[in-house]
């Protein structure tokens, strides 16, 4: 019973220590240039998802009007809780897009100024 512990233990240590970014030789900040670029990533992405959630929302909010216009009040409320739904959704993807960005933020922080890459646009 030890044995077997101890053995996935250590074994669970080996995968999770090998899942670790090292950072190279030759960059010492590449663990930094590559977490702020995920994090970036990931914050435009649910940048991207709040505007589709929000659109979703108006969307839903316009046809509940319709509907209630034209007597269908069954319509109209389940149009008004999709809306909600798509707003609660939207609200979600921007704590999260603000968590991502402060931390493609603080990960650019690390880089010191003299070790950034600039990109072929701000060099001309």
């Amino acid at each position: 019973m030890r044995v077997g512990f101890f053995a996935v233990l250590i074994a669970s240590a080996a995968l999770l220590g090998s899942a670790a970014p090292i950072p190279s030789p030759e960059d010492p900040y590449s663990v930094h240039r590559q977490g702020q670029i995920t994090h970036q990533a990931l914050a435009d992405h649910h940048n991207a998802r709040v505007q589709v959630h929000q659109n979703d929302s108006h969307r839903h909010l316009a046809n509940a009007a319709a509907a209630q216009e034209r007597g269908d009040h069954q319509a109209a409320n389940e149009h008004l809780h999709k809306s909600v739904r798509a707003t609660n959704t939207a609200a979600r993807h921007i704590r999260e897009r603000n968590q991502h960005q402060a931390t493609a933020n603080w990960h650019a922080s690390q880089i010191p100024a003299g070790h950034r890459r600039r990109s072929i646009a701000e060099l001309d």
